[in-house]
């Protein structure tokens, strides 16, 4: 490619020098040119052609093309996003319904619960000791919620999960600090501070439930039917001496 660019090169020269002399004035002999005036002609001659050489483009032009937005692909970009986003909204709503659970659906029945307390009587009543010896040392149990530096020993935590395992992994197992009544949360729903909450599953109460200057609860013989249950009420269901199945929501 160099070898065929310098030939062009001075072909031009000296095709337009041969022109250049013979269109020139000399000392008057038509076949003799004036030297200084051709040297200063082809200097010019081939100093134009250098700058009007046409040079090479490179090579990444002609693989570049102009891009125009296609207005279709544009329109299925949008609607992807919208998509999308609908479906990540419809995520995070699935996901808020399902923690509220505004319709008791994770609820056991009555029955269940009832089933739950006769097979594993024996891990409730040892927990009920346990919570309520402890509570007396200062030492208030809120499992599986072992907050950290925790007062209750390795040992002591490592007893009661292994109770609470045998009735049921992750149960939710509190104690009332004053009243020593001892929670065993079984579902539950709710927003925290944003919402109503709710809760069901089975309860010790050293109190009597007909004690009138003790408030445990209203006693109703079914709790299955939630709904029909007033906010802001905890309802209770004998099933032994002072065990009960509870359900409280609030608004």
């Amino acid at each position: 490619m160099a070898g065929n660019r310098e030939g062009w090169f001075v072909s031009k020269c000296g095709w337009d020098f041969l022109r250049l002399g013979c269109a020139t004035d000399g000392d008057g002999d038509d076949g003799k040119m004036d030297s200084r005036t051709a040297s200063d002609g082809f200097a010019g001659i081939c100093q134009s052609s250098a700058v009007s050489q046409p040079q090479a483009e490179p090579k990444a032009w002609h693989n570049m093309t102009i891009s125009k937005t296609d207005p279709f692909t544009l329109l299925k970009a949008i609607i992807g996003l919208i998509v999308v986003s609908i479906l990540v909204c419809l995520a995070l709503l699935a996901a808020v319904f399902w923690m509220a659970d505004p319709f008791n659906f994770r609820a056991p029945s009555d029955q269940k619960l009832v089933s739950i307390f006769h097979a594993h009587r024996e891990s409730f009543e040892k927990i009920q000791e346990m919570a309520i010896e402890d509570a007396e040392q200062g030492l208030y149990l809120d499992a599986p919620y072992f907050s950290e530096g925790s007062k209750f020993s390795a040992s002591r935590q490592q007893e009661y999960q292994k109770l609470i395992s045998k009735i049921q992994l992750g149960l939710r197992v509190s104690i009332d600090g004053r009243e020593k009544g001892i929670s065993f949360t079984f579902a539950g729903g709710g927003l925290l501070a944003i919402g109503p909450e709710w809760g069901k599953g089975i309860k010790y109460e050293p109190h009597d439930a007909t004690d009138q200057s003790r408030y445990i609860g209203v006693i109703s013989t079914n709790l299955d039917n939630t709904h029909s249950l007033k906010t802001g009420t905890t309802y209770i269901r004998p099933i032994a001496p002072n065990w009960f199945i509870f359900y409280h929501r609030t608004d």
